[in-house]
């Protein structure tokens, strides 16, 4: 009687083994692409936030400048209408170098309008101050925007 002997092979084939590695080849590739392009949208998104805090001083400068009293002619130079163009307005600043990396053009424009309003049976005029602050800037070929508007009333009632 004759036996016949099998034998068991255990472990992977070598295109079994070569199939794992380029799963995981395929992975790490894309993740790369992923967590490269997260890095450039947080790059693109910090450059927003610095260039809205850089608009936002503007805005806030244009609130804060006394006297702004156009009934009695008593208004701050900054708020007479007019429009101001700055061009390289630091957005980003390496911070080890303080080296301005990106940069742009701030476009202020100060407008005045006169609106009617009611006080109880009364009807008067209300000297408005309207900025508009634009920056614009580049970054890796592609042009960005933020512009921000304020109003302003009287600092004394008219």
């Amino acid at each position: 009687m004759l036996s016949s002997r099998h034998h068991v092979q255990s472990g992977f084939a070598l295109v079994e083994a070569l199939i794992a590695l380029m799963v995981i080849g395929i992975t790490v590739v894309s993740l790369f692409a992923g967590l490269s392009k997260m890095n450039e949208r947080a790059a693109v998104n910090r450059l927003y936030t610095c260039a809205t805090a850089v608009v936002q001083s503007r805005i806030d400068r244009s609130l804060v400048d006394k006297p702004f009293d156009p009934g009695e002619s008593q208004v701050h130079p900054d708020l007479v209408a007019h429009t101001e163009t700055t061009p390289y307005i630091a957005v980003y600043k390496d911070p080890d170098t303080n080296q301005v990396l990106v940069s742009g053009t701030m476009t202020t424009t100060v407008s005045s309008t006169t609106v009617p309003v009611t006080s109880g049976s009364s009807l008067g005029n209300v000297t408005l101050q309207k900025t508009d602050v634009s920056l614009g800037y580049q970054f890796r070929g592609r042009n960005y925007n933020v512009q921000l508007t304020c109003l302003r009333s009287p600092d004394k009632a008219q």
